[in-house]
């Protein structure tokens, strides 16, 4: 599994045919489509070296190699959830360029509002019968997309988790982090497969979308 660029590379296409005449949209829209990709591959680089980490050192390493897998896990959920909130400013940008009644741009405040479930809402009520309007909201409603949320919010705003550790019997040896969260080689290489699903799917979804409002 990789990041879909070819979805990626085809609403950009399409959306650059057609900024000339919308520049403040586009201007929004293309900072949110970079962010896709930058952030991207700043999780899928937490993602490989946190996992290099632990079949190297293990769940309950040194204090300085410790340091260097928080410091992964915090990188790893903060940018794979920037991925998907950057993708919706980006899709809130292009609805601007057709509809620029029921997505405001106009203003510092209006920009501030646009986050995952503002895009979801005015998708699902401007653009119904659109794919990616019911993809959206099964987004907004995945509990994977959920507890990642309240982790990212978690870690950048409150708190830095302990690993509670067991010595003896079933768990022996295991290392349970945020809610209970196993630290192994799987901690972050299951939720960057999600990520990467995801963002195939709203990407295919949105150009899709663009193929329809551009056509």
């Amino acid at each position: 599994m990789s990041f879909p660029i070819k979805p990626y590379e085809a609403v950009h296409s399409q959306i650059a045919k057609n900024k000339d005449n919308f520049l403040r949209s586009w201007n929004q829209y293309a900072g949110a489509w970079n962010a896709i990709a930058y952030r991207f591959l700043s999780c899928t680089d937490y993602n490989i070296k946190f996992i290099r980490s632990i079949k190297r050192f293990g769940n309950s390493p040194l204090p300085a190699e410790r340091y260097k897998q928080e410091k992964c896990l915090f990188g790893f959920f903060v940018t794979g959830l920037s991925t998907v909130e950057s993708f919706c400013y980006g899709l809130y940008a292009i609805a601007s360029m057709i509809n620029n009644r029921s997505f405001l741009i106009d203003k510092a405040e209006q920009l501030r509002k646009i986050t995952v479930e503002n895009t979801t809402k005015k998708f699902k009520c401007v653009y119904p019968k659109e794919k990616i309007s019911v993809t959206l909201s099964k987004l907004r409603e995945d509990p994977v997309f959920q507890k990642w949320k309240e982790i990212r919010n978690i870690l950048t705003h409150r708190s830095a988790p302990g690993r509670h550790f067991f010595a003896g019997g079933d768990q022996n040896g295991e290392a349970l982090w945020l809610d209970g969260i196993q630290i192994n080689e799987n901690t972050t290489s299951t939720r960057y497969e999600w990520l990467i699903d995801t963002l195939t799917r709203i990407l295919n979804d949105t150009e899709l979308f663009v193929s329809h409002i551009f056509c």
